[in-house]
């Protein structure tokens, strides 16, 4: 049973890895551009946004996605949210202030150098799998664990 529970536990970390190293997060304030919630979401419609939140409403994983509509890249975000108007994406933006996560705009950078979109989130993760040179596929966040 030892066994099965470890092979269990290294496959799912392999597959986690595997599907995490498609994907370079650079914090915006780190590159040339500086890019900020703010202008994102003033130019909210130069994007197809997405949004995602899962666990409890004090500790889960919140996150928006901005996938430029005229660089000729696209992200897959099947699990996620779409978001269609400024009302609300201010609100969602406005509830991760309000609620301290901290977050901050990345930039969403693939294995092959190509630049996919910006992510606005508390935490620096993300898992993805780059399809083609115009395509990256995002997975929405696993689910906190329930239990005691």
């Amino acid at each position: 049973m030892k066994i099965y529970k470890f092979t269990l536990a290294a496959a799912l970390l392999l597959f986690t890895l595997g599907c995490t190293s498609d994907t370079n997060l650079i914090r915006s304030d780190e590159t040339s551009e500086r890019l900020s919630i703010r202008t994102l979401e003033k130019n909210w419609e130069a994007y197809t946004i997405y949004y995602t939140h899962t666990g409890g409403t004090k500790y889960g994983n919140v996150a928006l996605l901005f996938d430029p509509k005229d660089n000729g890249r696209t992200l897959v975000a099947r699990q996620w949210t779409r978001i269609g108007d400024p009302k609300t994406l201010l609100n969602i933006i406005n509830k991760m202030d309000r609620r301290g996560y901290q977050p901050g705009v990345y930039n969403i950078v693939g294995i092959n150098g190509n630049e996919y979109g910006y992510l606005y989130a508390a935490r620096r993760w993300l898992i993805t799998k780059v399809e083609s040179e115009t395509t990256m596929i995002v997975y929405d966040f696993p689910s906190r664990p329930s239990g005691p």
